[in-house]
């Protein structure tokens, strides 16, 4: 039994689990053997790597006590609760662990309430626990970094937030798109504009999370239209995503942008593409088809103004005064043309 424990523990440590299991199991047959609760620990630290955290649970319960293995029984066995989403238990239960683990694994304890408060909706204990981990002295991951960022976002802590997200962006992958994301949002909510359209660009031109890239990709958008009358993101989005619930509202800003301008023909060619109209949407609808009727009057093409007279005032409603205007220069443009 004693080879067999040595040899498990051995294959183990080199990470061939599947041997290692298989000797434990053995020992786990008779329970007049001085190996059974340490090999209840290790089966149920297996169970804990390959992810089957009920299993890990189970045999935790059983090596509580140990005098060695019971402080990483508690520990992990808090790990496993957190990964089965039994948040309750966690914060029920962390304090009381870390009060029974050594001083060098209380940092992983807090980390784990942290998150467990955090799934629970509560950023502002999450942060507490959270802050005893990193007061540690351990250098904080990208991972660490980011979660400090969400929770901070959370909290309403902007600055704290991008300082944070900031420090994830060394890699290009998936938490970096995310932090960008973040990024820009928090520095929406400071009121710096110009910011955020940087970062909402950056995570817009990264592919590893579809749902933030289009969402990025809009706010961009909106971001370049409100600070540069630039609507040149918002035809790229929709060439993108040409399906998407937001097209009315993207049209919309088209037809302003084109209004603004003057290019009235444009105006009404966006403003056509729109499923559903709002009031606003239509009056925008109403003035550009009289305006682009005044365009043509003022070249003479009658017939074409007359057309475009006619159409805004299906859309009298919205303006009265500028349906009795369009009214006037309607029966002009029939005079010119000698219709009446």
């Amino acid at each position: 039994k004693d080879f067999l424990f040595e040899q498990s523990f051995s294959q183990l440590r080199v990470g061939k689990l599947k041997l290692a299991e298989e000797g434990f199991e053995q020992l786990l047959r008779s329970k007049k053997n001085k190996y059974y609760l340490p090999a209840t620990y290790y089966s149920g630290y297996i169970a804990y790597l390959n992810g089957n955290f009920k299993g890990a649970v189970s045999s935790f319960e059983n090596s509580l006590d140990h005098e060695f293995y019971g402080p990483f029984s508690k520990l992990y066995m808090l790990e496993s609760y957190l990964m089965l989403k039994d948040y309750d238990y966690v914060v029920e239960n962390g304090n009381a662990v870390s009060e029974a683990v050594p001083d060098d694994m209380k940092p992983k304890v807090a980390r784990i309430v942290s998150q467990a408060y955090f799934a629970l909706e509560q950023p502002q204990k999450a942060k507490k626990w959270f802050d005893q981990y990193s007061s540690s002295g351990k250098e904080l991951s990208r991972k660490d970094n980011y979660y400090l960022g969400i929770i901070s976002y959370s909290l309403e802590g902007y600055l704290q937030s991008i300082d944070s997200f900031l420090k994830v962006l060394t890699v290009e992958d998936s938490l970096s798109q995310s932090a960008y994301f973040h990024i820009a949002n928090s520095y929406l909510n400071l009121k710096n504009k110009r910011k955020s359209l940087e970062n909402y660009k950056s995570a817009s031109q990264m592919d590893f999370d579809a749902d933030i890239k289009e969402e990025a990709s809009f706010n961009y958008g909106k971001l370049s239209f409100d600070l540069n009358r630039d609507i040149v993101p918002f035809q790229h989005y929709l060439e993108s995503y040409p399906d998407s619930r937001r097209s009315d509202e993207i049209y919309s800003y088209i037809a302003t942008a084109y209004l603004l301008s003057k290019e009235y023909k444009s105006a009404i060619s966006a403003l056509e593409r729109i499923k559903h109209l709002t009031p606003e949407m239509e009056h925008n609808f109403q003035k550009a088809l009289f305006f682009r009727g005044m365009q043509l009057f003022q070249m003479g093409s009658y017939g074409d103004a007359i057309s475009e007279f006619n159409n805004s005032l299906k859309h009298s409603q919205c303006n009265l005064d500028l349906a009795n205007l369009t009214r006037f220069y309607l029966a002009e443009s029939y005079y010119w043309t000698d219709a009446i």
